[in-house]
């Protein structure tokens, strides 16, 4: 897509007493229809602030920013706006060690053993690449009801990758490898470290050579907290109504499983490259994309979801591969409904500013529903 396609110009709509602030990029007119019919359902959303992307059989039918990157300065979300995405991460980190899998340099049944030696030896020798990817290593989760001394830490102290999984990542198991499901950021953070083992460079350098470059992702990489980043969205808490910065962060130690940023039309790009081989072949695609314990593949979930009611004559089902992602206030989702090569993009820096019903709906708009 050219930028020269993008032209913003604000538009005020007051719902009630809430302001809300649509950014419009025109979009490739494909269904003007189902346009019209996107555009009602986000005037019924105007908590919403953020961006959304809808792609219908591979063309960009709509692209709108809402709200404000920035609500101190009244900058305007728009197409070029840049989001912490998340867990969306987990699915380039898988990208990668599937690349390195398929060139060679790694075997998914290798263990954590084989390649950091720093690692505690009893439970480094029972989890594989395999476990790490498909979140049934058995490592516990880092979430802030279990752990708060972990964000606490991540608010105050700087910590290197390998000084994180010493510290964070080396608990005992909940269960034997490959028993059980259990999503946790851990697994991704040591696959980041030994991806950088493997290959001798930073993640994000890898990052950059291996899909970014490739894919033209111009505005998309690791978000480094102290470096200056153009078109950066600032991050933001609803507390009763009021808008509230949120805390900083150094999440150098989650890196490969949660702190990339991106835009939507980067994204788009990414979602493309899926559908071909230019970044790995068919045979390693399908390993990424097959679902195993509860329906999670490598950096996806993999699902058949219902969507309508039984009482109404719409109803369907389609198969969705999709991950949404949460970190220091963003919210993001990234759906594709690959059947008929949809795909469904959402990117907030308000916490909790994605809201399910949205993708739902837009689900149900995408079939004439």
């Amino acid at each position: 897509m050219s930028k020269k396609q993008i032209f913003p110009y604000p538009k005020l709509i007051v719902v009630g007493m809430v302001l809300l602030v649509v950014h419009f990029i025109p979009p490739f007119v494909h269904s003007q229809s189902k346009v019209a019919q996107i555009e009602k359902l986000m005037l019924s959303k105007p908590l919403f602030n953020g961006v959304i992307l809808v792609s219908e059989r591979g063309k960009v039918i709509f692209q709108r920013g809402y709200g404000f990157a920035n609500f101190e300065w009244k900058i305007p979300n728009t197409a070029n706006t840049k989001f912490k995405i998340g867990s969306i991460t987990k699915q380039f980190t898988a990208m990668l060690i599937l690349q390195l899998a398929e060139a060679g340099q790694i075997g998914l049944n290798d263990t954590i053993s084989e390649y950091l030696p720093y690692y505690r030896k009893d439970t480094g020798a029972q989890i594989t690449i395999h476990h790490l990817l498909s979140h049934t290593s058995g490592l516990p989760s880092l979430h802030r009801k279990d752990y708060p001394e972990f964000e606490i830490s991540l608010r105050h102290n700087h910590h290197n990758l390998r000084e994180g999984i010493q510290k964070f990542r080396s608990e005992d198991l909940r269960f034997e490898p490959g028993t059980a499901y259990h999503y946790t950021n851990s697994g991704y953070c040591i696959l980041g470290a030994i991806i950088e083992k493997v290959t001798g460079f930073r993640y994000h350098e890898v990052l950059r050579d291996k899909i970014l470059s490739p894919l033209k992702m111009v505005n998309t990489g690791v978000d480094h907290y102290q470096t200056i980043l153009p078109n950066r969205a600032s991050g933001y808490f609803r507390n009763e109504g009021e808008i509230e910065n949120a805390a900083s962060m150094d999440l150098t130690v989650i890196q490969a499983a949660g702190d990339m940023y991106s835009t939507i039309e980067d994204l788009y790009l990414w979602d493309q490259a899926l559908y071909s081989s230019r970044l790995l072949s068919k045979q390693f695609k399908e390993l990424m994309f097959q679902p195993y314990l509860n329906s999670y593949g490598y950096g996806w979930r993999i699902s058949t979801k219902y969507f309508g009611s039984p009482l109404l004559e719409n109803e369907f089902f389609t198969k969705v591969i999709e991950h949404s992602g949460r970190v220091n206030s963003f919210n993001s989702l990234l759906m594709r409904l690959v059947e008929e090569r949809h795909l469904i993009i959402i990117l907030s820096n308000v916490h909790n500013g994605v809201d399910d019903s949205i993708a739902y709906e837009l689900v149900k708009i995408l079939h004439g529903k």
